[in-house]
This record gives structure tokens, sequence and C-alpha cells, in this order.
């Protein structure tokens, strides 16, 4: 295992908080429908409303977000 770890390339990771941001006020304003959605999705954040801002607040902790289904 050491040689793999000494072998292994490291990942280039870029960030963009312009990006982050704005990938965050769009997910604000498609959870309280201020922005034009598809109506099937619509219905999937009305139904999973609370679900979506409860893992949405815990993935923030960690680096992402998602609903549960």
């Amino acid at each position: 295992m050491e040689d793999a770890v000494k072998r292994a390339k490291p990942i280039v990771v870029e960030f963009d908080p312009d990006f982050m941001l704005a990938s965050m006020d769009l997910w604000r304003k498609s959870l309280d429908m201020q922005m034009p959605i598809a109506d099937e999705v619509k219905i999937h954040f009305m139904k999973n409303r609370a679900s979506c801002w409860r893992v949405s607040r815990r993935r923030a902790r960690l680096g992402g977000s998602s609903c549960e289904t």
C-alpha cells in the first residue's frame, strides 16, 4: 500500500467562490420557488422541501447538497 501512496498523483481542485455563491443562490431560489423550473421538479421540491433543507444544511458543512428521496 505504501508504494501506491508514493505513486499517487495529487488531485488539483480549483475553488471558484463566485461560482459557489451563484450555485447556492440558485439552489435557494429553486427551493423558494423564485425561479422558473419544470413542473415535475417543482412538485419534487414541494413534496421534499423539509428534507431538502435538512439535508442541505447538513451537507453544507460537509461540502455538498442534495435531497433525500
